[in-house]
């Protein structure tokens, strides 16, 4: 290369900077803006200080950037970021630490600043106040109206409670409840209210109706082992047995012969040329024959008809003590 066009490219006009360098790295920023924008997503949001004129509008703007960045977990570092050297040495003061939560910490500053009575601030937190967990829907409604009283002091009643009807149905936690608020089509505040207590009363009954029917079920469907109408089966199988071994009792005393005693007088109905069909002997009926081989047919069937009986009785108690099978 000449020297004519060495000289020629000193006198040309240098082009836009480049990317930062390794002697770039400890040069400090020319202003906080520049590098708020950096550290933000290219968003430059302004520094909270104490001279601020509007401190709602910057915390409208602050939480904007907060859902535009989806940053749920680093609200209150943000913040702190973004205030000037006053208002962090101003923070242990103010009892704000770093356990604190982002809304305690936006209280805390706003009561500072004289910006928590401005109509804003009680704006963002009317329309975003919704029912909370274990939350009445009585006290719900109170601070809805308690919020829209300082949100909107110039407002005429029935536009006001036309915006606490409409917040109060957008917030309720269930789905019922607010699909009745809305049927009702209320005029006052008064009327939503009493729409939605009546709806919860409605839904507690019927809530606990629907347990109680499927707790009888659940018990019909697996009835307890030994209890309820198993011991009364038991009670009552008892007392069969009981009559049972009565009767057969008090047919043995009326039947002598059935226990190998012989009667004490002459049967009178038996006359004196009936044969027995047992033995082939005379003077005596079949029924009465002393003969083992009437003993053991009797005792046979005695047998026999115990046998039934228990069966019965062992099938009947587990049909009812076991639970049905489907």
């Amino acid at each position: 290369m000449s020297k004519e066009e060495r000289s020629g490219r000193k006198g040309a006009v240098a082009g836009p900077p480049g990317p930062a360098t390794i002697g770039d790295r400890g040069r400090i920023c020319d202003s906080s803006q520049q590098f708020t924008a950096g550290f933000a997503g290219h968003i430059a949001l302004p520094t909270l200080s104490s001279s601020t004129e509007n401190v709602g509008l910057w915390f409208e703007r602050m939480e904007d950037y907060f859902e535009l960045t989806e940053t749920p977990q680093k609200k209150l570092p943000l913040l702190k970021f973004y205030l000037d050297d006053t208002l962090r040495r101003v923070l242990p003061a103010l009892n704000v630490s770093s356990s604190d939560d982002y809304e305690s910490a936006r209280a805390k500053l706003l009561s500072y600043l004289g910006g928590e009575k401005d109509p804003r601030i009680v704006r963002g937190q009317f329309f975003s106040r919704i029912q909370k967990a274990q939350e009445k829907t009585s006290a719900y409604m109170m601070e809805l109206r308690r919020l829209s009283m300082s949100a909107f002091p110039h407002v005429a009643v029935k536009e006001t409670d036309a915006l606490v009807i409409d917040q109060f149905a957008r917030g309720l936690s269930s789905k019922a409840i607010k699909a009745a608020v809305v049927r009702a089509r209320c005029t006052s505040a008064e009327e939503a209210l009493e729409a939605a207590t009546c709806e919860e009363s409605d839904l507690q009954v019927l809530h606990e109706v629907t347990a109680s029917v499927r707790s009888l079920e659940t018990r019909e469907q697996h009835p307890p082992v030994g209890s309820g109408t198993p011991a009364k089966i038991n009670e009552l199988a008892e007392r069969i047995l009981d009559a049972v071994g009565q009767r057969s009792r008090a047919a043995g005393k009326q039947n002598p012969l059935s226990n190998g005693d012989h009667p004490q007088g002459p049967d009178k109905s038996v006359s004196k040329g009936m044969i027995c069909f047992n033995c082939g002997g005379r003077d005596h009926r079949a029924k009465h024959c002393p003969s083992p081989r009437t003993k053991s047919a009797t005792n046979r069937k005695t047998k026999i008809r115990s046998e039934k009986l228990e069966s019965l009785l062992c099938e009947g108690l587990c049909r009812y003590s076991k639970p049905p099978c489907r």
